[in-house]
């Protein structure tokens, strides 16, 4: 059984072992899933306990021509580099991937491709891109004339979509052969599959787009037939480029392999890695190859640049897996309490400093937090709504954020645990928190609040309900009765609904459907669904709301890495619209909820922060 996946209980595709690479007299085919080379190998590509180690294997780039499917459907990632200048990258679609892949023997759930993101031992990261690659791209731009002016070896590990060998290749395949040294090209994957699949594929799609430019458009299908693999063969010979293709296991074989067999010419050497970090497990083994190649591919002047998400490296490390939220409402429920288990093993113990109590606002539990500032001091009340997609969440489940923010505003929290979606249907859960909302506000002198500064706030589905408790107490005509609103990657929109004038700055939903920690957009369609939401309904997303220019003061956290990062953006954008006062922090590169992992970097800067906007939203009204 592989150590790859592209689920949690399914193993990865495999380039069948049957085919030597020297099988040069393979004819080519005339459609993706004439080829009928996957197959399944025994071996894991990085160390796992109980696993064997896949072998190193070079490719011969020939063979790989041969099976190349008839056309190959690509869309262009543009890239908007330092300087602020553009560059456009083509890709072939991971549908069309899939698409190959359902057409081949799927007899094992292969069409699952994409459907699940990276964790130990589990990989369909190398048919992505992901940001720490765009993170080399844009270094290597800066470098460029170095590379391309003089000969040089060029070897990415992991290379997967190989972003960074592509933006090199096209920068080389534009320059006048005079002007380079000429680039020996090294693409190393711990898949032969991703090679075949992606990797290749990705480098035809570029140098097509250079070559082609009058006919070049940002999306369709390349058509591939003996000619254009005669035109791109020879393009390489001009420009005096080659290809090698490696795949396996990091290991001392993998760098006998590689040293060997790579094309030798004096020449500089840059070893870029952008795609291949997602396991501790293989930290020791990356590094030691990578230096292991530094030391043994004989040139004089050496560099590497890798890249990583750190705080992609804390989740798997704390938890031994990057969480993802995903299934039937029953998968996610105990993969919620899974994850809250595991979290309360590293979690400090509650801040005794905060007085709580529970209670019963007419008929809604909550959880009163009094901070030790308080001495008798009339505090700001702010009204709490934990998150977890209306399905997951309870008083406990966020205490610790409360006890923060109540503590360094400093302010009373009225934690409210409203109904959730298990039993109960939208809008049952707003019309709780309203409930709890209004007996905050009536009853904050007898909890030492002052009834003057009470607001809401709620972090994801529990950001929403801040938001829309806020608009449904202002339209009941009170708008003197909330005084702001503090908004964590908050739920405000859909996809089929968002106002038309805002369908193009809202796109999170797609760029962040897969391959995305915590929550994607099958997640989010999961939450709703249970829920019952009505997708055109202003009491569940407050962006359909006539009133968003009556909003008392709003303050919103979004995340990069979250399908809901543009609920919170497209808000902001809607109320300054309006003529609304809103303040915001945005926190590119990271996940949904990432703060809720202990040790993350970051984690007290988004808290810290969110104090801040409390405090912000108070001094505004």
């Amino acid at each position: 059984m592989s150590a790859f996946s592209f689920s949690f209980s399914g193993d990865d595709i495999e380039e069948d072992q049957s085919l030597p690479v020297s099988q040069s007299h393979l004819s080519p085919p005339n459609h993706a899933a004439e080829t009928g080379t996957l197959r399944r190998a025994s071996n894991s590509a990085f160390p796992v306990v109980g696993q064997p180690m896949l072998q190193p294997q070079k490719h011969d780039m020939d063979v790989l021509l041969k099976i190349l499917p008839s056309k190959i459907a690509y869309s262009t990632l543009v890239i908007k580099l330092d300087d602020g200048q553009d560059i456009s990258i083509p890709r072939r679609e991971l549908w069309d991937v899939r698409v190959q892949l359902m057409a081949e023997e799927d007899d094992e759930s292969l069409g699952n491709l994409g459907k699940d993101d990276v964790k130990t031992g589990v990989y369909e990261g190398g048919f992505k891109s992901w940001e720490s690659s765009v993170d080399v791209v844009k270094e290597l731009y800066k470098k460029r004339g170095d590379i391309l002016g003089s000969p040089r070896r060029f070897i990415e590990l992991g290379c997967g979509t190989a972003l960074p060998s592509l933006a090199i290749f096209q920068l080389l395949i534009q320059t006048p052969p005079a002007q380079t040294g000429g680039l020996d090209i090294g693409l190393a994957d711990y898949n032969p599959t991703v090679l075949q699949l992606v990797t290749l594929p990705n480098i035809l799609l570029s140098w097509a787009q250079v070559t082609r430019k009058a006919s070049w458009e940002q999306e369709g299908e390349l058509e591939i037939d003996p000619e254009v693999i005669q035109d791109f063969l020879a393009s390489l010979t001009t420009h005096s480029v080659t290809l090698s293709f490696y795949s396996g296991a990091w290991s001392p074989e993998f760098v006998d392999l590689l040293c060997h067999h790579m094309p030798f010419r004096p020449a500089a050497l840059t070893i870029v890695g952008a795609e291949t970090i997602y396991s501790p497990a293989a930290l020791a083994s990356f590094a030691d190859t990578l230096m292991s190649m530094l030391k043994k591919l004989d040139c004089s002047d050496r560099t590497a640049l890798i890249a990583a998400k750190k705080v992609y490296f804390g989740v798997e490390r704390n938890l031994g897996q990057r969480p993802i939220f995903q299934g039937s409402a029953e998968d996610i429920i105990a993969q919620f309490n899974s994850l809250v288990a595991a979290l309360a093993q590293q979690a400090p113990p509650p801040d005794a400093s905060i007085k709580t109590r529970d209670e019963k606002a007419d008929g809604v539990p909550v959880r009163i937090y009094t901070p030790p500032a308080a001495d008798g001091k009339k505090l700001p009340v702010g009204v709490y709504f934990h998150g977890g997609g209306y399905l997951v969440g309870n008083l406990d489940s966020e205490d610790a954020w409360c006890r923060v923010i109540s503590k360094n505003t400093p302010c009373i929290i009225v934690s409210v645990d409203y109904r959730l979606s298990t039993t109960h249907k939208l809008p049952v859960m707003l019309e709780d928190s309203i409930t709890a909302y209004k007996w905050a506000w009536y009853n904050a002198e007898k909890i030492g609040g002052d009834q003057s500064q009470v607001f809401t706030v709620g972090a994801s589905a529990g950001g929403g309900l801040a938001l829309t408790v806020a608009d449904q107490v202002i339209k009941s005509g009170n708008p003197s009765h909330v005084q702001g609103v503090v908004a964590m990657v908050p739920v405000t929109a859909h996809p089929s609904s968002i106002p038309a004038a805002y369908k193009s700055h809202y796109t999170a939903y797609t760029e962040n459907a897969r391959g995305v920690p915590v929550i994607n957009a099958d997640s989010m369609r999961v939450f709703f669904e249970v829920a019952g939401a009505d997708y055109n309904d202003e009491k569940v997303f407050v962006t359909l709301s006539p009133r968003l220019g009556e909003l008392p003061p709003v303050y919103v956290a979004t995340c990069g890495k979250d399908p809901l990062r543009d609920d919170g953006r497209v808000l902001e954008r809607m109320i300054k619209d309006k003529g609304g006062k809103v303040r915001s922090d945005h926190y590119e590169g990271v996940p949904h909820y990432y703060w809720l992992f202990p040790g993350i970097e970051g984690g007290e800067e988004f808290l810290g922060n969110v104090v801040k906007g409390a405090q912000w939203v108070l001094s505004n009204k």
